[in-house]
């Protein structure tokens, strides 16, 4: 879930509105006051808080199943954090915070869910907003049976473990996803993946141009470039201050 200060963006925006208009008012006008008065009230909007050191702001957020807040009911399974954010979060107009949750198991029955994500009071914020339904759909665990089985779970791991923020899982599943697949560009980028979160970027910076290097040699033909893969690339040159393959 991502929680940002849409009413933070609404001000700026009615501010910049005003201030059209103030450019267009004679100095002299009699409704220019009060309309100054609303331009430096708008132009300034409060930031949000959410959360304090005793009381991090992700305990204040509530996951529930159903597609609106009055019948949504709380999740009979467990949805832990992926990714635990700070206790704290000042939200501007220009900015965001996120929590990451997620699960790769989980003993809930077989079948479609729907769920939001509610956040209460926290912080300076007093209230309740929700998110808009998402779409859960658990399916029967089975174990794999073909190569490209055991190569699809591999991948769903390593992108669980990207999303977590966890090189350790990340270089398992490159690792294996290689060893099952000489050359696997997939698993090279998440080897990749691994050494960029350890902040090693020379090693990233290789792992990404052997997924490159693989990826164009297997697909010749194709248009569309690996746009994430250059963009890693391009952050670990600059971070190695390296020259242009």
């Amino acid at each position: 879930m991502r929680v940002n200060n849409a009413a933070a963006s609404n001000e700026l925006a009615s501010a910049a509105a005003i201030a059209q208009r103030l450019k267009l008012m004679p100095a002299d006008a009699p409704a220019r006051k009060q309309l100054q008065q609303d331009y430096d009230q708008r132009s300034a909007p409060a930031a949000i808080t959410l959360g304090d050191s005793a009381h991090p702001w992700i305990s204040a957020v509530q996951l529930l199943s159903g597609s609106s807040p009055d019948q949504a009911q709380p999740l009979d399974f467990e949805a832990p954090l992926v990714e635990n954010p700070g206790a704290t979060a000042t939200l501007r107009a220009d900015g965001s915070t996120e929590a990451i949750f997620g699960v790769s198991a989980t003993k809930a029955p077989v079948g479609a869910y729907t769920l939001i994500a509610c956040l209460g009071t926290t912080g300076n914020w007093q209230g309740r907003v929700c998110s808009s339904p998402a779409s859960l759909t658990v399916v029967a665990a089975k174990a794999p049976t073909t190569k490209a089985d055991q190569a699809a779970l591999e991948e769903q791991r390593a992108r669980f473990a990207f999303l977590a923020h966890d090189p350790a899982a990340m270089e398992a599943s490159g690792r294996a996803l290689v060893a099952a697949d000489r050359g696997s560009p997939t698993g090279h980028m998440y080897l990749g993946e691994a050494s960029f979160e350890r902040n090693n970027m020379q090693q990233a910076l290789n792992e990404f141009l052997i997924a490159r290097a693989v990826y164009q040699n297997r697909n010749p033909d194709q248009i569309e470039q690996p746009v994430f893969l250059n963009a890693r690339i391009r952050e670990s040159m600059e971070a190695t201050n390296g020259a242009k393959p």
